[in-house]
């Protein structure tokens, strides 16, 4: 990393407590889900909720996910308001040209060939990937082997009747 991160999610305060201890003495704000084992007052920005169940955790990573694509449009699209016109296709033509040299990027357009569209970038930041319903997750945590298996199980007979 070149920079210490603006925030900082966790799912399970007792078993990542050096990480929240570093975060607050670098002044970095905690965004955590503070379950009944857990200290809300060790974090600026508690969610109360189960850190133990697999459903708990994934509701709460895709809500926080989903939080973070939509403030990176936002502020990208902030960003291009305070730009004007010639300074974007300027850097649009800038990001193709090392493209093109690679034969990955738009060719040019030809006779009768429609001309080709630079993709747009999205977010200069990191990027969060949402998983999609076909993978199972891997629980890691206070919750039983024998609790995991069943909420897997039970997820996998619901996708296949969903289908």
């Amino acid at each position: 990393m070149k920079d210490a991160p603006s925030a900082m999610f966790v799912v399970d305060l007792p078993k990542e407590h050096i990480a929240v201890a570093e975060a607050r003495r670098l002044g970095i704000p905690v965004v955590a889900i503070a379950d009944t084992n857990s200290d809300p007052e060790l974090i600026e920005y508690p969610i109360p909720g189960n850190d133990d169940a697999i459903r708990s955790i994934k509701l709460f990573s895709n809500l926080v996910a989903d939080s973070f694509i939509e403030g990176a449009k936002e502020y990208q699209a902030t960003l291009r308001t305070q730009t004007d016109k010639a300074s974007d296709m300027e850097q649009e033509q800038k990001d193709a040209a090392p493209a093109q040299a690679r034969g990955r990027g738009p060719k040019p357009a030809g006779k009768g060939a429609p001309a080709a569209v630079p993709e747009k970038k999205e977010s200069s930041g990191p990027t969060v990937v949402k998983a999609n319903k076909a993978r199972k997750l891997v629980a890691a945590g206070l919750a039983e082997k024998i609790e995991i298996e069943a909420e897997l199980e039970e997820g996998s007979k619901v996708e296949t009747t969903e289908e």
